[in-house]
């Protein structure tokens, strides 16, 4: 056996491949959230993501939750420069209500 190795297609997506397993598991680079802003406010904390596709997310994280705000909770806010301008009027949701 000797194990696996790392690849990347033809869209520069990277794969793990292994000889010993048929399936391959895929990742895309422009799938991956990146870290591009962090914020404090009194006890709350915003860090914001945002995708190269231009996708974005803030995290709140209060003492006792985590909470995301995304287009799908403020569908008015279609960028994440708006989102970013200010963060604590956004609505926030738990994942699994997203």
């Amino acid at each position: 056996m000797s194990g696996g190795r790392n690849l990347r297609d033809s869209q520069n997506a990277s794969f793990y491949e292994d000889e010993n397993d048929v399936t391959r598991q895929r990742v895309s680079i422009l799938d991956e959230w990146f870290f591009t802003d962090v914020l404090t406010d009194g006890d709350t904390d915003y860090i914001g993501y945002m995708k190269y596709d231009g996708t974005w997310m803030i995290k709140k994280y209060t003492n006792i939750s985590c909470r995301i705000a995304n287009i799908n909770n403020n569908q008015s806010t279609t960028d994440y420069d708006n989102a970013w301008s200010d963060p604590a009027a956004l609505t926030y949701n738990k994942v699994e209500d997203l």
